[in-house]
């Protein structure tokens, strides 16, 4: 008896019939990037806190990020004693804060902060403190940019630095937020304790990302601290 051959594949007998719903899922996984209404984040987040020049790999498969970027902190002036009384340096100011999202970016895109390292004491009670440096992403044409915080005046410096917080620029990126960073304290004349810096807006204290220095009460000892690092959070 006579028989025909069947072909297995694409249109053949033994072919299974493709479900169009599964098909678009798999292609959806594959490349969410290409579909507006199909968000994946990463799996972790990632915290990056070396300074300097700073490197992101998107993971496959994943096409939307929410980054916070804090700059760093300005650092503390320094104190002197005079006619019987001491006057306290200032208090570095905060670092800002950006709240990025971005959205259909590809897998194995690789994106590159610049994360800000905090501001030094002041080197003596005559001279500034060094303010906060920035912390940047540049994406898609857009230029981030959370600001770090002022440096502040020591007892003696003739400067005009007064220890404010830092500014958030979004350079009109369509999902972004930006905070201004916390002020530090102004120098005082007979101040009993250090004046503090801005506070972070990571932690709502003096330990966090971009904490501000405090300014120095102590013309002896130097009790002046250096202004906290900027961080960069992937999620």
């Amino acid at each position: 008896m006579g028989f025909e051959r069947i072909k297995g594949g694409k249109g053949g007998a033994r072919g299974k019939a493709k479900n169009p719903s599964v098909s678009a899922i798999k292609r959806k996984r594959r490349n969410p990037h290409k579909f507006a209404n199909y968000d994946v984040g990463p799996s972790s987040t990632t915290n990056i806190t070396s300074t300097g020049s700073q490197t992101y790999t998107v993971q496959k498969g994943v096409d939307t990020l929410t980054i916070t970027m804090y700059g760093a902190g300005g650092g503390g002036g320094q104190a002197i004693s005079a006619r019987g009384s001491t006057v306290s340096g200032g208090g570095g100011g905060g670092g800002s804060k950006l709240v990025i999202t971005l959205n259909e970016i590809a897998g194995g895109t690789v994106l590159t902060f610049g994360v800000g390292a905090g501001g030094a004491v002041a080197v003596n009670n005559t001279s500034d403190s060094s303010d906060g440096a920035n912390t940047t992403l540049s994406y898609g044409g857009i230029d981030y940019i959370a600001g770090g915080g002022e440096g502040n005046r020591s007892s003696s410096a003739p400067g005009s630095k007064d220890g404010t917080g830092g500014a958030g620029d979004c350079d009109s990126g369509p999902v972004c937020a930006a905070t201004a960073g916390n002020n530090g304290t102004a120098y005082n004349n007979g101040a009993s304790s250090t004046r503090p810096g801005g506070l972070s807006l990571e932690t709502a204290d003096a330990s966090g990302a971009g904490a501000g220095g405090a300014g120095s009460n102590n013309a002896s000892s130097s009790t002046a601290a250096a202004g906290v690092n900027g961080k960069v959070v992937i999620s």
